[in-house]
């Protein structure tokens, strides 16, 4: 927990000291794609500008002893935005088969469970996805942890990787073979850096309307960005640290 520690306050440093007009254009994407998502047939279209957002920022934060401004952080990323392209769609690619794990795993945790939770089978296969019976309700949050149980380790293995991108001048395919290698002592540590980040933009969207929850979100999806420059930041200077003591 000590690297939680030391990730968390780096993240926050990192976006208090930020440049205004960085944030600025930062915002003003992140306000774009949050006009777009009120538009359920853009579909993915309106995740573009999220994307642009969250690369942008992770370029304007990343390596510097002081981030740099909007137009260096757009220079310096305009050059691995295809790589980060490619990045976005080989993680979707691998999220199918990640996905499909998560759910066997899942299902077989909440059949086992169900007795003991007064939930008998037959409920579970008579079940309506969308209006569940009170005692089907009670499964969800034992079927969201155990998801999570898969999801949240694959994706905090993968928090440095578009970082790794943008500092490396890497490909897709091996910005996430190294983001992979440099976190597998850390996989506890970054599924709950995941988990902040997933349960600050959850409380978003339960505390206050949908409409308004879109553009509040804001503040926890550049968190969470800033939360994943930190933790390449951090490895790297393990990294650093360990090349040094050895003999």
């Amino acid at each position: 927990m000590k690297f939680v520690g030391r990730v968390l306050p780096r993240a926050f440093r990192l976006l208090r000291d930020a440049p205004l007009d960085l944030l600025l254009v930062v915002v003003a994407l992140y306000l774009v794609g949050a006009f777009l998502a009120l538009d359920p047939s853009l579909g993915l279209l309106s995740l573009l500008p999220d994307f642009a957002a969250g690369a942008l920022l992770t370029s304007g934060l990343l390596g510097r002893s002081a981030p740099d401004g909007a137009r260096a952080s757009i220079a310096r990323l305009g050059p691995r935005l295809p790589s980060l392209l490619g990045q976005v769609l080989l993680v979707l690619l691998m999220l199918i088969p990640v996905s499909l794990v998560a759910a066997v795993v899942a299902f077989v945790l909440v059949v086992l469970a169900a007795p003991g939770l007064g939930v008998s089978l037959e409920d579970l296969a008579a079940a309506d996805p969308f209006n569940p019976s009170p005692a089907v309700q009670r499964m969800s949050p034992l079927f969201l942890a155990a998801l999570g149980l898969v999801v949240l380790p694959f994706f905090g293995r993968l928090m440095p990787s578009q970082a790794i991108v943008i500092d490396q001048h890497v490909g897709p395919a091996e910005s996430i073979r190294r983001s992979w290698r440099i976190t597998r002592r850390r996989t506890l540590a970054t599924a709950l850096l995941g988990l902040i980040g997933f349960v600050a933009g959850f409380a978003v969207y339960s505390i206050v309307p949908p409409a308004t929850a879109t553009f509040l979100a804001i503040l926890p999806a550049a968190t969470f960005v800033a939360v994943g420059v930190a933790v390449y930041d951090e490895l790297q200077g393990d990294r650093v640290t360990a090349s040094i003591s050895v003999p």
